[in-house]
């Protein structure tokens, strides 16, 4: 059996940074969970620094973003632009994911390479309220 034919059928056998990444992406998180529990990096960031907690926040994909915190990724890690799954929930308007990350501990006054944060990014979708509040809240309690 090819090593394809083992991916197929979900074995962990050889899985790296790139099956995480591909399984984050297309949301499969049976696969996801078999790359971590093969070892693999839950903090496995792309060529521009675009981890898999990234890409799951961005997605607004809670199971995913709490599989991989359950795993050990780095909840403020941030991409080369320095953009961090904080800022891509907030401009995407995942209030939910955005909750779970501030109560995983992530920095609500983190900021990117253009001097923006997730309040920045927060004003961008149509439940821009909600998300300030929530980022409003957690600031003040830290």
């Amino acid at each position: 059996m090819g090593l394809t034919a083992w991916r197929r059928c979900g074995i962990s056998a050889g899985m790296d940074r790139d099956d995480l990444l591909d399984a984050v992406a297309r949301r499969d998180h049976g696969r996801a969970r078999a790359a971590l529990d093969a070892g693999v990096s839950p903090d496995a960031a792309d060529r521009l620094g675009v981890t898999a907690l990234l890409r799951a926040a961005g997605q607004g994909d809670r199971d995913m973003v709490a599989l991989l915190l359950e795993h050990g990724a780095t909840v403020d890690k941030s991409s080369d632009q320095g953009n961090t799954p904080l800022m891509l929930a907030a401009a995407r308007g995942h209030v939910e994911v955005v909750g779970d990350l501030l109560a995983a501990g992530a920095a609500p006054g983190a900021r990117n390479k253009w001097d923006y944060g997730p309040r920045e990014w927060g004003k961008w979708p149509a439940n821009a309220a909600e998300i300030q509040a929530l980022l409003a809240e957690y600031a003040h309690s830290k």
